[in-house]
């Protein structure tokens, strides 16, 4: 109701001030204009201006009223160098997006507040792997989250900056302000992107290595010919086990293959000698239970 009169405003008006100029004349012989009519016919002329307001506060009801906000956000997103790899695969990411967008096409409201949740859950994970050894863990909001991030230099600024409103937007939808049907499916699409994009920050983050060392083509050919001891924890059971596997480099690959599938994490992996190799199996003598295969 609230929102219906806010942008039908000017059309209320409008209706309110011509009932109360022909209540007004037609209760005499003829048309008089007095005072009161001037005023009423003023009113009747600034009453299409009512939509340049932008915000309105009667008692305790407040409400902002201004797509000139979602502009700006457009054109800082718009604006931004796109520095990133798009072409890299992130599945879960492209899942919760799709999620999101599902969202919106039946309640806006509800996905500012999903896409909020989302931004801050991929900046606490930049966070944490931009920070160094030294640095204090205590909680911060989601607008603190982009402040230390783009202050340290891990999100850049043209990232940083739409990112930023476009939290504060969700944060508004959260807590009852009313936001144009459009406005929100628009912020919407942005977040998604910032999203996306922050996504594959984090991603270079992960596969950046810590340092790298030139090798010979015998340091090579051993490592590719070795076996490697795998040592995992499977965690999602009635009884957490740990497992342990002799792998050559194709077992390696295929192992680690659509590894976020598995219900169980590697801890270690250390490269072998042909003999440790054979020890290893010929000892191992406690098998796992059929029920805790991998699913």
């Amino acid at each position: 109701m609230k929102k219906f009169l806010i942008n039908h405003m000017w059309w209320i008006t409008l209706l309110i001030a011509l009932a109360m100029l022909i209540a007004h004349t037609i209760s005499y012989d003829f048309i008089k204009v007095d005072n009161i009519s001037i005023i009423l016919l003023i009113v009747m002329l600034l009453s299409p201006f009512t939509t340049a307001i932008t915000k309105i506060k009667i008692g305790d009801f407040e409400a902002e009223v201004n797509p000139e906000e979602v502009r700006k956000i457009k054109e800082q997103f718009e604006s931004r160098s796109k520095n990133t790899d798009e072409t890299a695969e992130m599945p879960e990411m492209d899942k919760t997006i799709e999620s999101i967008k599902s969202i919106a096409k039946s309640d806006p409201m509800l996905a500012l507040a999903k896409l909020r949740i989302e931004l801050e859950k991929i900046l606490n994970k930049l966070l944490r792997l931009s920070r160094s050894d030294g640095d204090e863990e205590r909680a911060l909001s989601a607008g603190q989250l982009v402040y230390k991030l783009e202050s340290n230099g891990t999100l850049p600024s043209d990232i940083s900056v739409p990112t930023r409103n476009v939290i504060q937007i969700c944060n508004r939808a959260i807590h009852g302000e009313d936001i144009r049907e459009q406005d929100a499916q628009s912020v919407t699409e942005i977040g998604v992107s910032l999203l996306r994009e922050i996504s594959y920050i984090v991603q270079d983050y992960v596969h950046e290595p810590l340092e790298t060392e030139i090798i010979d083509e015998g340091t090579l050919n051993e490592f590719e010919d070795s076996k490697y001891r795998v040592t995992t924890i499977v965690p999602l059971v009635n009884k957490p086990y740990k497992a342990i596997r002799v792998l050559d480099q194709e077992g390696l690959n295929e192992l680690l293959e659509g590894y976020t599938e598995y219900a169980e994490f590697v801890v270690d992996i250390t490269k072998i000698n042909p003999a440790n190799s054979r020890n290893i199996i010929k000892n191992k003598t406690n098998k796992k239970p059929s029920e805790n295969k991998r699913k």
